[in-house]
């Protein structure tokens, strides 16, 4: 998420990560900038504060693939403390990232916490797809903001799932015009040429490239002992991140809405 939300002007203050190797790809993007290893022992009133607050808590008791414990499982339960950490550092936005199952098993639990700390949200499901990715990976962003500050100002379109359908008729009418549509497909333009620094189409050639390869067992994607550095730590690092385009969208919007109230 903060590769995405660097392409659009913003700068990083610090960061909660415990695995090693994600610390190792976060020193290498992000040269410098501090790394606190458990979320579980972080003083937040110690820490710098921010303007967005961006993160993603864990999903193996949210995923389809999981056993469905839900948001008070051992993990998902981190939630807990990223919570903690938009009511005590109090960030003009936080962007909360997780699996599109977590409209079934938890999101009336977050969205009631942001309440209870004073803050408005939106949320919304993107697939990667809709960006000009190969692959669909759909997540659920939960846009969050101080009731007060802010209110129905981002224009994202209301979850359309039959829990949030009376939410969505008391709401939808407050909400400016916005053409989703017309504004995410040109941006997956953008990305389609390039022009995020990135070029989708020379990804997928370079995955073409490993198909028919002799020099590299199957399967690629799971934990086989292929021979390739770090290959398990990579493929479970890409599993858990969010595709820096789609976060450099957020990002977009977010920073359009705020130069839009100048």
């Amino acid at each position: 998420m903060e590769l995405g939300f660097k392409r659009e002007g913003f700068t990083t203050k610090w960061f909660v990560e415990k695995d090693k190797y994600c610390q190792a790809v976060l020193n290498k993007n992000f040269p410098g900038i501090p790394i606190y290893e458990d979320i579980t022992k972080v003083s937040w009133n110690e820490l710098p504060k921010v303007d967005i607050l961006i993160g993603g808590f864990p999903c193996q008791d949210i995923s389809q693939a999981g056993k469905g414990v839900g948001i008070s499982g051992e993990r998902s339960g981190l939630w807990n403390y990223f919570k903690e950490a938009i009511r005590v550092l109090r960030p003009k936005y936080a962007v909360i990232e997780n699996v599109p199952m977590l409209s079934n098993r938890g999101l009336n639990v977050v969205l009631a916490n942001l309440a209870e700390a004073g803050y408005d949200a939106e949320w919304f499901i993107i697939s990667a797809k809709s960006i000009g990715a190969p692959h669909k990976r759909e997540r659920i962003f939960i846009i969050a903001y101080p009731c007060i500050q802010r209110q129905f100002h981002l224009r994202f379109p209301i979850n359309s799932s039959e829990t949030w359908k009376q939410t969505q008729s008391e709401i939808t009418s407050k909400f400016v015009t916005y053409n989703w549509n017309e504004r995410i497909q040109g941006f997956r333009q953008e990305s389609l040429q390039g022009k995020q620094g990135f070029s989708w189409c020379e990804n997928v050639r370079r995955v073409e490239d490993f198909k028919g390869r002799q020099d590299i067992p199957e399967p690629l994607f799971y934990g086989s002992r292929d021979g390739i550095p770090y290959w398990v730590d990579r493929i479970k690092s890409c599993g858990n991140a969010v595709v820096p385009q789609v976060a450099q969208f957020i990002a977009r919007v977010i920073k359009e809405s705020v130069e839009g109230e100048k």
